[in-house]
Parts: structure tokens; sequence; C-alpha cells
């Protein structure tokens, strides 16, 4: 009899203002929610990405930025939740995977976040 893993992702979305990384309170409940899910299930592990809008100088900077709130966020998760580093990934695509048009305030708010993406192993 052959054993195979199954594996899902579920995809938890986090959106900041302006020159934030999730800092304030709902942002840090939030993140120990998240943290729960890690933690209570020794076979998930996470790739936390992180993505902003058109606004940034150059798309360097962008993919710099997100990366850096991705980083934050991961930071977080294992400083104040106890989440264990090695069980968590970051990746950051600056502009790259918009989900919004930036001609509006919405659409930039939408476009500054940070997703959290659980795989879960069986």
């Amino acid at each position: 009899m052959r054993t195979t893993s199954l594996q899902f992702s579920i995809l938890v979305t986090t959106l900041f203002s302006a020159g934030d990384v999730g800092s304030d309170d709902y942002n840090m409940r939030l993140s120990q929610r998240r943290a729960d899910s890690v933690v209570d299930h020794p076979s998930v592990t996470a790739t936390v990405e992180g993505h902003t809008g058109n606004l940034q100088g150059t798309p360097e900077e962008a993919m710099d930025i997100s990366r850096r709130g991705a980083q934050n966020v991961v930071n977080s998760l294992v400083d104040n939740f106890g989440v264990a580093r090695s069980r968590l990934a970051v990746e950051g695509f600056g502009q790259t995977r918009r989900v919004a048009y930036n001609t509006s305030l919405e659409g930039q708010q939408e476009n500054r976040r940070v997703n959290i993406i659980f795989n879960f192993q069986k």
C-alpha cells in the first residue's frame, strides 16, 4: 500500500496602511490567530508573501519593501508567538501581483498587503 501526503493551502490576507507593516492591535490579534494555526499543528508550514502597489519609486524598491513587510510579519510570528522560523518562508512580489487598480485609494490599499499561505500536510 502506498501512502501519499495531501497538501492544501489557506490564503489569509492582511491589508496595511501606507508605510505600515501591521503593528497595530487589530493586526496583532489576527497574527495571534494565525500563529495558533501553525503552533497547534506541527505539520503546518506557511509562506508569507509581501505585496505593494505601483506607488514606490522603482520596481526594485517595491520588491524590497514587499520583502521587508513579509519579513516583519515572520519576525512577529517568531518573536511574539513562538512559531519556529524553520516553518516559515518569506517571499516578496513587489508590484508584480496587484489585485486592484492603483487609481483609487481603495485599490492602493488592497495592493499593500501580506498574504499568509498555510500549508497543511496529512
